[in-house]
């Protein structure tokens, strides 16, 4: 081998040596990642433990002033999950942190030496499904911990003492669903935790005090149980007492509420009150005086970081952190030094993070306050030719891991649609990684955009991913998508969720996730008699002589295959075929009908049948609704409900006027004021008694026999 051959390889080696310590501490300005969580340094610096897609847990500095991040690989291991970064009060740094496997998850916890991570300590033991960890520190440094452990389709909160590794179960038999805790150590050394679950309703939270060597019984912070209450953050305030903030569900949308414990009682406050979705609350003080609450923000297909801070007793205007913008501004934590408060938030696939001080706070431009909207319109002039496909990374269309919304069911259905029915526009609105939440945050927007007639509605695929949120709040939020168009107009046609061969799949607790929120969508579409297509057991049972159920995913193993979609596709337009479509050439005319010495004068109401249906089997009546035109505002009262069996000359009152032969059915009206005019419409219902959306209405013209 020659010299030069030597010395080439010879450098090959330290390069690949070197290269590894090059890459431990690298300089970036755009931080790829998730699950950031922030820790105010020493020295004003923030830093962030996260999860680098390629290296693992990570830790990065940023510098105030700085837009650079400064970052190193902790743990090379693709496997973790949620970490949480704190510090005690002899600035040692501590993290907490998930680790997966294929048949459990653990939690994990280590103290940094150096900003390295020697050893890592192991909480968790058997066969359990342990999630969503959060720790704190009492007077003497001891790490107290709190998570989640599911088995056997049960969840319990857990609480531990470190430094004795004794371990207690919180949540009594009969609060379920549990997700979301939240521990603190308040100054008289007590530890209180805090959780999300449901009792009687919705979902609520509760606490526990473990005080005097013993745990409090579940107490419940909020005072409403009838709306979900969730996304709990808590911090020590002035008295060192906790602070609790979270988002609430008040009838519109989401707002920001919070709760002070004085010693003996809570005290509420409304943070917000907008007519936007405000969601994922934290809270800090500054200079351990100053409470601030930062929030995510969702407003008309798009998102941002707002906060509030209360000064001298009040609170101040809201103030934006992050430019409204299409990406999702989501989940915004903060760590406050001083009067330095850091900032980080998750921004599409990035991390993005501001450093500032109360004074930087102050000067940043006040928002404007927007009130809530009053009313709904109801039953505008929507197109009956228009059809809005609303959902996920699934509507939208997404094959093996890559965006392809022209191979999706929306332009399969739209050509289905077209050679069926005439011209037709079947509209994408899938938002990839949506949850339901902000599907119900944009789902106004929408409709009012778009004026389409009916809504293709398939989503939740991420909520059972997200474990903050329980599947009856997914359902909660998808009943209240089917409100909100209702009031609107437009009508829903519902699908269960997909079946998915990921590795969550072969999790229970995420698989039992996903029968659960189906099972909840079947009685939920049978509740508010909405149209349903059970895609989940329109896959699961697909024919294994054609390939089973898998065949119809994609490599990703979660989003639909092309065969996958095409099935889809059929699925929805076998469903549209059999809607209630509302009548046609609807018409109201005033008649006076006199026989001998007897006049009856009232209105004959005509419609056809629409023309998207070749007869009325499969239909047991028609409901005829009335509007007063005296009468403000104009409403559409039900007037008379008529059986298809029935419609005969008993029913109609008269079989036919001079003028309205081949008119179609006919309902004659005589229950009317004769100086009053009226507005009809008409609904066809459903042998299974779902009714359909009502037709253009008709006003009565006088016309006399």
């Amino acid at each position: 081998m020659s010299n030069k051959i030597r010395n080439f390889l010879r450098l090959c080696l330290m390069l690949s040596l070197i290269s590894p310590i090059l890459e431990a501490h690298v300089e970036k300005k755009n931080l790829k990642g998730s699950s950031a969580h922030p820790l105010m340094k020493r020295h004003g610096e923030l830093g962030l433990v996260y999860i680098n897609p390629d290296q693992g847990l990570s830790f990065t500095v940023k510098h105030e002033g700085s837009d650079d991040y400064s970052e190193h690989a902790l743990i090379t291991d693709q496997a973790i999950f949620s970490p949480i970064v704190k510090k005690n009060g002899k600035e040692e740094i501590w993290i907490i942190w998930e680790r997966a496997s294929h048949e459990r998850n653990d939690i994990c916890c280590e103290k940094l030496y150096q900003d390295e991570i020697v050893h890592t300590d192991v909480l968790t033991s058997g066969h359990a499904f342990h999630h969503s960890p959060d720790f704190d520190f009492d007077d003497e440094q001891n790490l107290w911990i709190t998570w989640i452990a599911y088995m056997d389709s049960e969840y319990s909160i857990l609480a531990m003492k470190l430094a004795t590794r004794q371990t207690w179960i919180l949540n009594s038999p009969d609060i379920k669903s549990v997700h979301s805790p939240k521990i603190v150590v308040d100054r008289g050394n007590n530890v209180w935790i805090f959780w999300v679950g449901i009792k009687e309703g919705r979902d609520e939270i509760f606490y526990s005090i473990f005080k005097g060597g013993e745990w409090s019984p579940p107490l419940q912070l909020n005072k409403d149980n009838t709306i979900p209450h969730v996304d709990p953050c808590v911090n020590l305030g002035p008295e060192g007492f906790p602070w609790v903030v979270w988002s609430a569900y008040d009838g519109n949308d989401y707002e920001i509420f919070s709760s002070s414990w004085n010693g003996s009682s809570w005290t509420e406050e409304r943070i917000t009150n907008s007519q936007h979705f405000d969601s994922h609350p934290a809270i800090s003080f500054i200079s351990g005086s100053v409470p601030i609450i930062v929030w995510s923000r969702f407003i008309n297909n798009g998102s941002g970081i707002y906060c509030k801070y209360k000064y001298e007793n009040r609170w101040s205007p809201e103030k934006e952190i992050s430019e409204k913008s299409q990406r999702w501004n989501v989940w915004p934590k903060i760590s406050v030094l001083g009067d330095q408060v850091g900032i980080v938030w998750q921004s599409g696939s990035e991390i993005k993070s501001e450093i500032l001080s109360l004074i930087q706070l102050e000067a940043i431009k006040n928002q404007p306050i927007t009130e809530k909207a009053s009313t709904m319109p109801v039953n505008p002039s929507l197109d009956e030719n228009a059809y809005i496909g609303f959902g996920d990374s699934i509507t939208y269309g997404y094959i093996d891991y890559t965006p392809a919304p022209d191979l999706g069911y929306i332009p399969r259905l739209n050509s289905l649609l077209y050679e069926n029915f005439g011209p037709s526009e079947v509209i994408n609105e899938g938002w990839p990684g949506e949850v339901t939440e902000n599907g119900l945050a944009r789902m106004y927007d929408v409709i009012s955009k778009h004026k389409a007639r009916y809504l293709i509605l398939m989503e939740g695929t991420n909520d059972v991913v997200f474990r903050r949120k329980s599947m009856d709040a997914a359902t909660f939020h998808l009943r209240e998508m089917i409100r909100i168009c209702r009031e609107f107009g437009v009508f829903v046609v519902l699908s269960t969720i997909l079946p998915r061969e990921d590795h969550r799949w072969y999790k229970p607790f995420f698989k039992e996730r996903i029968f659960e929120l189906n099972d909840k969508i079947r009685v939920m579409a049978d509740e508010e008699k909405v149209p349903l297509v059970d895609m989940f057991d329109i896959f699961f049972y697909y024919p294994e002589s054609d390939g089973g159920w898998t065949s119809l995913l994609s490599i990703d193993k979660v989003h639909p295959s092309i065969k996958g979609y095409k099935i889809m596709t059929e699925s929805w337009f076998e469903e549209i075929q059999t809607l209630p479509f509302p009548p046609c050439a609807v018409g109201a005319n005033r008649v006076r009908d006199q026989v001998v010495d007897f006049i009856q004068q009232g209105n004959v109401v005509t419609w056809r049948i629409s023309p998207k249906l070749t007869d009325e089997i499969g239909f047991r009546a028609y409901k005829i609704y009335r509007g007063d035109l005296s009468a403000e505002p104009l409403s559409f009262k039900l007037l008379k409900t008529l059986s298809i069996q029935d419609l005969d000359a008993t029913v109609m009152g008269y079989l036919d006027f001079p003028g309205l032969e081949g008119t179609g059915r006919k309902y004659f009206d005589i229950k009317i004021e004769h100086s009053h005019l009226y507005k009809y419409a008409i609904s066809l219902v459903r042998d299974d008694k779902i009714e359909g959306p009502l037709s253009a209405s008709a006003k009565d013209i006088t016309q006399e026999n």
